[in-house]
């Protein structure tokens, strides 16, 4: 069987990725909060020896970003946009609370009591619609001091620009450039943050996240972050079934998605079901005993673990989870009726996966005839990519 036999199903996957993404009112919000806090962060004199840098990191800043959730009452959750604050502060004057501590202070002088909390590594600032994480680090070198400014100046040039358009807000080719982040040296050196919980300031490294998913994405024929939204989709319909794992969610699912999707894909139903593939074959080889290894971009060697937080009850129910769609993945990717191939990534993806009208059947029994693609006894033993390539 030949890779144009696949179920593609690419306007039910263009749809799908329409309807999972933020609506561009909340992406639009997440940009008002964010270019406020970090506009009244550059005027305000009482921060000026403290501050040198701002960039964003999350999902929002990857563009991998999907539409918030339901909370437990039924109520749409707020979106999310994360602020790397980097400081002057030392190590050796400021313990991680205190500096949270002093963000927490300035969030309450800019917006009033009580719209801010301390969080393990950051301060959460709660506006109307969006949520704001406030992440300080601690200083950097003086050569990474000058970069990261004009990195900063730069991209919130970006992000200026775009605020007043109607379409979307963010995108990671214009954000960086075609040559990706500026002084690819300065890019190397991680950052330090904070960590309230542990006591200690520990390294981390949001610039090399960023830059790898602009990478990846344009290795993947700029297919990869659909990629990374459905499978982060997949995962949060996964955790509401009964007895379903909670974890892992969000980031570490994104991390997955980098680690494991291939670069040679044709669509996205192929790209996700071999994500999927070649996440079974290397998490396989841990479970059930202990957890895969999970460095942050940019940390390798180090003693951080992105599944770290993960136990290994959850570890070993997601792996079977992961199992499941795997399975149900590659069945529709091989399944010769095209309308059923669609219900079976709807039972993956959930009920933002549409499923195409049924044809009449004299239309089916024509197009068979004329040799078009006939539904398979089973899935082909044999893949073009090698069974789990």
């Amino acid at each position: 069987m030949t890779q144009t036999s696949f179920q593609t199903l690419a306007k039910e996957f263009d749809e799908f990725d329409r309807l999972i993404r933020p609506l561009n009112q909340t992406l639009k919000a997440a940009q008002r909060a964010h270019l406020d806090v970090r506009g009244r962060i550059g005027n305000d004199a009482a921060l000026s020896d403290l501050h040198v840098a701002d960039f964003l990191q999350g999902s929002y800043a990857r563009y991998t970003m999907v539409k918030p959730g339901l909370d437990e009452y039924g109520d749409l959750k707020k979106a999310d946009v994360d602020i790397v604050l980097v400081t002057n502060v030392s190590e050796d004057d400021y313990e991680p609370e205190d500096v949270l501590r002093i963000v927490l202070n300035w969030l309450e002088k800019e917006y009033g009591k009580g719209c801010a909390e301390i969080q393990s590594r950051s301060v959460k600032l709660s506006l109307p619609d969006v949520e704001v994480d406030l992440v300080p680090t601690s200083a950097p070198s003086e050569a990474q001091k000058a970069a990261l400014l004009r990195y900063t100046e730069n991209a919130l040039q970006a992000e200026t620009r775009s605020a007043d358009r109607s379409d979307d807000v963010l995108n990671p080719d214009e954000v960086f450039g075609p040559s990706g982040l500026p002084d690819d040296q300065w890019a190397l050196e991680p950052l330090r943050i904070p960590d309230k919980d542990a006591q200690e300031w520990q390294d981390t490294h949001p610039l090399a996240t960023l830059e790898f998913t602009v990478e990846k994405n344009s290795h993947c024929n700029k297919k990869f972050l659909r990629v990374a939204r459905a499978l982060k989709w997949w995962r949060r319909q996964a955790a509401q079934q009964p007895g379903a794992s909670k974890y892992p969610r969000s980031y570490p699912i994104e991390h997955m998605a980098g680690d494991h999707c291939p670069t040679d894909f044709s669509s996205i139903a192929e790209g996700l079901t071999r994500t999927f593939q070649n996440m079974r074959a290397a998490y396989g080889k841990f479970y059930p005993h202990t957890k895969a290894p999970m460095p942050p971009r940019g940390l390798d060697g180090s003693e951080a673990d992105v599944l770290s937080r993960l136990t290994q009850e959850d570890f070993n129910a997601f792996y079977e989870e992961l199992c499941t769609a795997s399975d149900l993945a590659m069945k529709a990717l091989t399944w010769g009726n095209r309308r059923e191939a669609a219900q079976m990534w709807r039972e993956i993806l959930g009920d933002e996966f549409k499923v195409p009208p049924a044809l009449p059947a004299s239309t089916t029994t024509a197009a068979a005839a004329a040799g078009g693609f006939v539904e398979p006894k089973a899935p082909p033993a044999d893949y073009p990519w090698g069974r789990f390539g």
